[in-house]
């Protein structure tokens, strides 16, 4: 606001300085006109009229030159040299030993036809008695200008504060968040900045997305220490029957399978988890390379069948693909997915598995036969540990469809899921086709 005053001082001097000059030029324009009016050339003199006052008194001095500068009416000021060239038409500043003159030239063509050769008319005045009263005009715009800047000050403080109490509010939000983890903290702003509302709203999607992602934390730390402690209490159990009791060799072989049973699941949940995270983190690097999907899956779906034995079922509609993958991630995905359809399909399992190209896009589904999944259950279940009702009593533990969306993402894919209760449900990798490079 300080160099703003500035620049606008500075701006009114300016132009108050050309306009006093200007108005000065056009005052002294006219004193000569009446002046010279009343002058005439008779007898070889130039004779003042009447009408014609000098006003010496007030430092104003008419005179009349030749073309060559010699004065052949009036005088000068006594402390002004008088050898100044004529500047015809040209308001200029000559400095006397203690003041300061305007002077102004103009060809007066009457007195020139009468004299007979050219004749100019100068008028000189005392610079500082003709500016007084432009100068009060001039005091009177800086005096202006510094009333309208300072109500323009006022007006930004004004708008300053308007404008900092969201964003002070924001601050505190901030604070509270950071100090005492109340991270149901929201700004309201209903003003009428733009920009401020986006960024409160934008602060406010902030704050939710990282209250969601806290409890999402909370609740897969509080789903591990679930899912671990099953497996564990159940091991520490049979350990303690061993101490306690002498059990027969046939009891020693069902404990026995009881603890790999369990030690298997433990083993699974951690392998998961150490993927899931490793994914997470941007720590599993991509091996891309261009695969026959159809031998791929035709591959995995053998795998599956002699893990499950007859009760699998399993149909193909395969056309004859090559995408850029990687085979170690694939391979874990559509494990997942066939799992997953064997898991939820009672005990006679019908599943197929079909790949498909539409434009750029490759389309890989497995559709199962099984229970279904609710839409309410649809929106959670690719979260990690998730499970429906339905599902509770099943082996699987919740990691393996959080699997398959982050192998998805990693391709730079999507997984969409498609499913009605009691008629099953139709798993959709969707990938875009890639060129190997």
């Amino acid at each position: 606001m300080l160099l703003i005053m500035l620049l606008m001082l500075a701006l009114v001097n300016r132009l108050a300085e050309g306009a006093i000059e200007e108005d000065v030029q056009v005052f002294l324009i006219n004193e000569m006109v009446d002046a010279s009016r009343n002058f005439s050339f008779k007898d070889g003199k130039f004779k003042k009229g009447e009408k014609y006052k000098e006003d010496v008194d007030d430092d104003e001095y008419l005179l009349i030159l030749n073309k060559d500068g010699e004065v052949l009416y009036g005088q000068y000021p006594e402390n002004l040299n008088p050898h100044v060239k004529i500047n015809r038409g040209r308001l200029v500043t000559v400095k006397g030993k203690q003041k300061i003159y305007y002077m102004y030239d103009r060809t007066s063509r009457r007195l020139s036809k009468e004299y007979g050769d050219k004749i100019y008319t100068r008028i000189v005045v005392n610079k500082q008695n003709i500016r007084s009263e432009y100068l009060k005009i001039k005091y009177e715009g800086y005096l202006m200008a510094a009333i309208i800047l300072f109500l323009v000050l006022l007006y930004s403080l004004y708008m300053a504060k308007k404008i900092t109490a969201p964003l002070e509010q924001m601050c505190r939000v901030a604070e509270n968040v950071g100090t005492d983890d109340n991270l149901s903290a929201r700004v309201d702003y209903d003003g009428r900045f733009e920009e401020i509302r986006v960024l409160s709203e934008a602060n406010n999607r902030m704050l939710a997305r990282i209250e969601h992602m806290f409890q999402v934390q909370r609740q897969f730390n509080s789903d591990v220490a679930h899912e671990l402690r099953t497996p564990v209490a159940v091991v520490l159990a049979q350990c303690e029957y061993i101490s306690e009791k002498k059990p027969s060799l046939e009891d020693y072989q069902e404990f026995a399978e009881v603890i790999e049973r369990q030690t298997r699941k433990t083993n699974e949940i951690i392998e998961k988890l150490l993927n899931l995270s490793r994914m997470e983190q941007g720590r599993i690097k991509v091996q891309y390379e261009m695969v026959n999907l159809q031998d791929l899956l035709q591959a995995i779906c053998e795998d599956e069948q002699e893990k499950s034995g007859e009760n699998l079922n399993i149909s193909f509609k395969l056309e004859p693909i090559e995408a850029y993958i990687d085979i170690q991630l694939m391979t874990i995905l559509v494990h997942n997915l066939i799992d997953n359809a064997v898991k939820y399909s009672g005990n006679d399992v019908k599943i197929e598995v079909g790949t498909r190209q539409v434009e750029n896009k490759i389309r890989l589904w497995v559709m199962d036969h099984g229970c279904g999944i609710s839409k309410i259950d649809q929106k959670n279940i690719f979260q990690p540990f998730y499970r429906s009702e339905k599902s509770r009593n099943s082996k699987g533990i919740g990691l393996g469809l959080s699997l398959v969306q982050r192998i998805a993402e990693l391709h730079g894919g999507r997984i969409q899921v498609e499913s009605e209760l009691g008629k099953g449900s139709t798993f959709t990798l969707i990938l875009p086709v890639k060129k190997e490079v």
